[in-house]
């Protein structure tokens, strides 16, 4: 339904920047100029299309001048999109003959070269007041209650200097593809980009883990090739002692180096940082990629927004905090998570290891200090809780083995897999906390589970509102901002009866329509969304189901009692949506599973003896 983030990168790397982060969240906005646009393939009418960029703080496509019109034309050409047409906020409805960008008291006259009619406006049968828009940047007038797909547009105000990528209070600038330099010519062009007298630009600097897990999010979505980029770290003064440009010393202990520094025949005295987020040291004199940085203008507190204390991350209920810079024993680091009002890691979910897994990768420490803990008398692994840990959810490297019999506490490793090490032994270590604000949307509800990351709509039964399969599927991609709704995927036993107690209390002969289907393969139940696959095994209540009594019973409901049911995808009836309860910049469980297959090819295996 909507164009993918690689496309949005491909117009990101055309306008020299990459721009994605600073546009709302979820992969279908494209970034060009200082504007996002959404491109929506779904026929809307033209009241139907302005409401629902509304809906995503947005308006219908618009041009003030030239440049905004030959900006979209370039957009659509290097999509290289030829056969569709758009409405756009451009109406004369109420004022015949007087165009305007959108119909209230905040439209603006069309004039000049921002318009270019198609031989049009022709008025036929005096019923044609809205404006549709053909990839050449032409429109013509139509009826307004015709269906056309649609444009949103969205103004960035991140306090970012256009082309730029911000992230909490920062703002990053990624050179072009054709654009590398020498350190030296990129520590100038990162200082001639400055329009702030109160905010200097300069090669990036790296000053905390938070920082290097975003730089290493945005490399993975730019490119799938080895690239190296410099970043303001050198030790041209002083052999072997690294300082960032402004003199400041370089926290090592955040540096995840790649067989590095190495000082390779004496003249490699600049840092730069590969797309996989190690560090090495080259003669300044390469050429290279570079990163810029900035400070945002009106940067507000994480704390608002997150409901996480500064420099912790969030995800679903959780807040984490990745201690790396000393480390503890077991009972050591415990202690020092209490004293935040928070515990060790526990993971008690797939989401939350799926997370987990991938947000260890980005540190440069290759393991840390979990909540897990073996009880020798009962012979079970238990959290600092007291919880029995699930061990469908902890992912041993080819562990646990007792060494030396002494080894009775869990230890997470960097590519998600778990250890049993000593106690005893000095560690980084992760501490979680439950968030201080509600994670779901308005109008959704979250799962009762502290340790779930999803949140839940159900539809009402009104038969207004029933939909097909594929048009349930539709709709709650629409309902979230970020594009990132999904029909119901059940995982796991407890989100079955939490589900099936909420539609007790709205019962429909027709039930619900749930991502669940067979129509790749006949007889193999599946669920819409790749990442919530596989199915697990006997967790599926069929109510003597399924028969295919029709022939053509390849999508599932769920009824009011809690069994499903196959039935006719085109049949009509009420849905649920589900969606990840993520509050941060990391990306929703999508975009992580996408990020960890470009990841986990270059993870080093690793042995704790």
């Amino acid at each position: 339904m909507y164009i993918n983030i690689l496309a949005a990168l491909t117009i990101s790397f055309f306008t020299g920047a990459l721009c994605y982060p600073s546009c709302p969240l979820g992969s279908g906005w494209v970034a060009y100029n200082g504007s996002c646009y959404l491109f929506s393939n779904h026929k809307l009418k033209y009241s139907e299309a302005f409401a629902e960029c509304g809906q995503l703080d947005s308006d219908l496509l618009y041009f003030y001048t030239e440049a905004d019109r030959l900006d979209f034309v370039a957009v659509i050409n290097n999509q290289k999109i030829y056969k569709e047409r758009w409405w756009t906020s451009l109406t004369d409805a109420g004022h015949p003959g007087g165009w305007t960008w959108g119909n209230n008291a905040a439209a603006t006259l069309a004039t000049g070269n921002s318009v270019v009619w198609n031989s049009e406006p022709d008025d036929t049968h005096h019923l044609e007041n809205c404006v549709a828009l053909n990839n050449q940047g032409a429109i013509s007038d139509e009826d307004c209650t015709e269906q056309h797909s649609y444009l949103c547009e969205y103004t960035s105000t991140t306090g970012c200097i256009d082309g730029w990528t911000q992230s909490g209070t920062s703002c990053y600038l990624f050179s072009s593809q054709y654009d590398v330099s020498s350190w030296k010519a990129a520590s100038a062009t990162c200082a001639n980009y400055q329009v702030s007298t109160t905010s200097p630009t300069y090669l990036a600097r790296i000053e905390t883990n938070q920082e290097l897990i975003t730089l290493g999010m945005l490399f993975s979505t730019m490119s799938e090739t080895s690239q190296i980029w410099w970043i303001g770290m050198t030790d041209q003064a002083v052999e072997g002692v690294w300082r960032w440009e402004n003199g400041q010393k370089v926290q090592l202990g955040i540096l995840n180096w790649a067989n590095e520094p190495n000082n390779l025949g004496g003249l490699q005295h600049c840092g730069l940082i590969y797309n996989n987020g190690r560090f090495g040291d080259e003669s300044c004199d390469t050429l290279a990629y570079y990163v810029c940085k900035t400070q945002t203008t009106d940067a507000m507190p994480a704390m608002n927004k997150l409901g996480c204390p500064n420099n912790w991350l969030r995800a679903g209920h959780k807040c984490y905090k990745f201690n790396t810079g000393a480390s503890h024993t077991w009972q050591e680091s415990s202690d020092a998570c209490h004293r935040t009002n928070s515990r060790l890691l526990q993971i008690t979910t797939k989401d939350q290891k799926d997370w987990i897994q991938y947000i260890t990768m980005r540190f440069r420490a290759f393991a840390f200090w979990s909540g897990l803990h073996f009880h020798p008398g009962d012979k079970t692994w238990y959290w600092t809780n007291e919880q029995k840990a699930s061990m469908d959810l902890v992912r041993w490297n080819a562990e646990p083995n007792d060494f030396d019999g002494q080894e009775n506490c869990g230890l997470i490793l960097q590519d998600g897999t778990f250890n049993d090490f000593s106690c005893f032994k000095p560690l980084p270590y992760i501490c979680e906390l439950q968030s201080e604000d509600a994670p779901c949307p308005s109008g959704w509800v979250p799962s009762p589970s502290e340790d779930d990351f999803s949140c839940y709509y159900i539809s009402n039964t009104t038969q207004e509102v029933r939909a097909t399969w594929y048009e349930s599927r539709d709709l709650c991609q629409k309902l979230i901002t970020n594009m990132d709704g999904y029909l119901l995927a059940i995982n796991n036993q407890e989100e079955l009866t939490f589900i099936v107690n909420l539609v007790k209390q709205r019962p429909t002969a027709l039930g619900w329509w749930t991502g669940l289907n067979d129509l790749k393969i006949e007889g193999v139940w599946v669920y819409d969304t790749d990442f919530n696959n596989p199915v697990p095994a006997g967790l599926i209540p069929w109510n003597k189901e399924p028969n295919n009594s029709g022939g053509s019973d390849y999508c599932a409901v769920i009824y009011y009692g809690g069994r499903y049911n196959d039935v006719d995808c085109s049949m009509k009836a009420a849905y649920i949506c589900e969606t990840d309860a993520f509050r941060n910049s990391l990306g929703s469980k999508q975009d992580i599973n996408m990020r960890m297959i470009l990841f986990i090819v270059l993870l080093t295996s690793f042995q704790m003896r």
